[in-house]
């Protein structure tokens, strides 16, 4: 995937995403916006959104109860992604 057209926060996102996905941890928006430190989880989920609709993010596994929403990154070899 081309990540010439995307913005700094949502690179940011991508990134921190991949790294978080390498140690299996897939992290909520609320954490994200945490570990990113610059924006809040309603922004989050928006650049999360723009990420699924440019095909960077494949599907989305809404969380239940305290189970936090999953994204399936493209490209991604972890245990949750390659299933």
């Amino acid at each position: 995937m081309d990540q010439n057209s995307l913005s700094k926060r949502q690179k940011a996102l991508l990134d921190e995403l991949h790294r978080c996905h390498a140690v299996g941890f897939h992290p909520s928006p609320r954490t994200l916006a945490v570990r990113n430190g610059y924006f809040g989880d309603k922004a989050v989920r928006n650049e999360l959104m723009t990420l699924f609709m440019e095909g960077h993010i494949t599907q989305i596994f809404r969380g239940v109860g305290s189970r936090s929403t999953r994204y399936i990154l493209h490209g991604c070899t972890c245990e949750v992604c390659s299933l």
